[in-house]
């Protein structure tokens, strides 16, 4: 099975999991007084959104206190799209959240909704709902460069950083063995340590680990282990309200809304995404075939 047949069978197994999660979601269970989010959301003009203050290229806060990144424009799209649907303005207004608590801020009521660098399982599928992907990569390890390229077996007894509360040490640890880990509060902290020397490498998402990389100044002196692929393609989509599928569909339609043209690069999707990933950005990250595969066949859940 060559590369491109792979990733093609993947794009089938991973939106039989959306399906799947979409027939649970139908499911009707009590919850929040039997009222949408959604109503909420009018009633008061703002959408709440969660976000990571420091995980760029998809969220940070600048120095001014205001949020930026790739998944910071696409909440701001989802807000935009809600006004106009509704036929109200919808403002978004955002909050910090982290790795540890995301889920509860949704499942509070605390914000609306989170997206950023949150993978689909179906474990977390069992407490919140999750919208329709908006980006789709894979775990990967950042390690200073040697002599010769690094390959999986030789991270055995090394230490590796990952972020607490993530599924990042589970996927490195099913892909290898031997690897020692150490938890941080988030992806900062981590590489902090690794260019004091404390780790051998850091592992994440890698268009993230890329980011890094290119602020630092590593292109030379620190690699990508895989080199050329990830340990495992992981699709990245909001949390949600779990059994609110007045909410959960107004999302998707937004999301599906913005995918339109993404097979010809354009439309809202592919404007924000060639922002944060383009030729002219800091992470030049490629829009794969795979990638806008999983993009167009969301159309699915409006069918």
């Amino acid at each position: 099975m060559t590369r491109f047949q792979y990733f093609k069978l993947n794009v089938f197994k991973m939106l039989s999991l959306f399906v799947l999660m979409a027939l649970f979601s139908l499911v009707p269970i009590l919850s929040w007084a039997d009222s949408s989010r959604l109503d909420r959301i009018i009633q008061r003009g703002e959408l709440l959104i969660g976000t990571r203050e420091r995980a760029l290229p998809f969220s940070a806060m600048d120095e001014a206190g205001r949020f930026t990144g790739f998944s910071v424009d696409i909440a701001r799209m989802i807000a935009d799209g809600f006004g106009a649907i509704i036929g109200k303005k919808i403002s978004p207004k955002f909050s910090v959240v982290t790795a540890t608590n995301r889920f509860s801020k949704v499942l509070s009521g605390d914000v609306d909704l989170v997206c950023g660098l949150t993978t689909v399982t179906l474990e977390r599928e069992k407490i919140v709902d999750f919208s329709l992907p908006f980006f789709v990569d894979g775990t990967r390890i950042l390690v200073n460069a040697g002599a010769r390229r690094l390959r999986l077996n030789d991270l055995s007894g090394k230490l590796i950083g990952v972020v607490a509360n993530t599924t990042t040490a589970k996927i490195v640890s099913k892909a290898t063995s031997g690897v020692t880990f150490r938890n941080f509060t988030n992806l900062e902290s981590a590489m902090s340590a690794f260019e004091a020397g404390e780790l051998f490498g850091v592992a994440n998402i890698g268009v993230t680990l890329a980011a890094k990389r290119s602020q630092l100044g590593g292109a030379l002196t620190m690699d990508l282990v895989p080199q050329k692929y990830s340990l495992r393609e992981e699709v990245l989509a909001c949390i949600l309200p779990p059994n609110d599928s007045r909410f959960r569909d107004l999302v998707n339609q937004v999301l599906f809304q913005s995918f339109e043209g993404v097979e010809e690069l354009s439309g809202d999707y592919s404007e924000i995404y060639f922002r944060w990933f383009g030729v002219n950005s800091q992470t030049k990250f490629p829009m794969t075939e795979y990638h806008q595969d999983l993009m167009k066949s969301s159309r699915i859940w409006l069918e």
